[in-house]
């Protein structure tokens, strides 16, 4: 009669040329020939056996195992993830601080060199000037100053020192020169000459001329005022 095996570790039944227990998977061998146990031992043995070593309990170490080395591994990555993001991290702070910064480029300014032109300071107009005033105290009558044939002149009319009732109208024409004043003198000579007037040199610078009782004396001289002037004094003889 066969005996039956019995698991060493797990207490399974074996089958007689196994190898290996198909319960929990541990090797077995051949069983030496041996005293068979009493069976009261035996069923005591085989009772604390599948206490301590049933097919949970011997499953359950190789699961917690497993899972440790895979929560190991998992860890790990992780930690190697966050170093090389932390590295990453480092090299750019690195690279943000040893780069220069890029700066944008200044526009120059240019300055004009053109040699600033001197400033043209303008010639002031001269007030007219009125001589009414010295050439009225001249003849001790009033003289005004108005145009006349389209030139400045002083007018004023003065009676004759032995014939009072003599009034002789005289204009003084300014001139800038001399020669100016000789120039009008010898256009009014003219102008005379053409209104029927008979004219008479008695110098350079003095005519006389007579027209029925209209008589006129033109002349070009140096003012005792300061300025040239053409004479022209004219009256009515009765």
């Amino acid at each position: 009669m066969n005996k039956k095996r019995l698991c060493r570790f797990c207490g399974a039944h074996l089958f007689e040329d196994a190898k290996f227990c198909t319960n929990c998977g541990a090797i077995v061998t051949k069983p030496s020939t041996q005293p068979a146990e009493p069976n009261g031992l035996q069923s005591d043995v085989q009772s604390l056996r599948g206490r301590f070593w049933a097919p949970s309990a011997t499953k359950q170490p190789y699961k917690i195992l497993v899972g440790a080395v895979v929560g190991i591994l998992i860890l790990m990555l992780l930690a190697t993830g966050a170093s090389a993001s932390s590295t990453v991290s480092q090299d750019s702070a690195v690279r943000s601080t040893l780069l220069p910064t890029a700066v944008a480029p200044t526009k120059a300014v240019v300055t004009s060199t053109d040699t600033p032109k001197p400033l043209t300071t303008p010639t002031p107009t001269p007030e007219p000037v009125d001589y009414s005033a010295q050439i009225s105290a001249k003849y001790k009558v009033p003289f005004y100053k108005t145009t006349v044939n389209g030139r400045e002149a002083y007018v004023g009319n003065v009676a004759n020192e032995t014939n009072k009732s003599l009034v002789v109208h005289i204009i003084i024409y300014p001139a800038k020169t001399l020669e100016d004043a000789r120039n009008y003198k010898e256009q009014l000579i003219q102008s005379y000459k053409a209104q029927g007037y008979t004219m008479h040199k008695i110098t350079d610078d003095y005519w006389f001329g007579m027209s029925g009782k209209n008589i006129h004396l033109v002349g070009a001289m140096n003012t005792e005022w300061g300025f040239p002037a053409t004479l022209d004094e004219g009256a009515a003889v009765g």
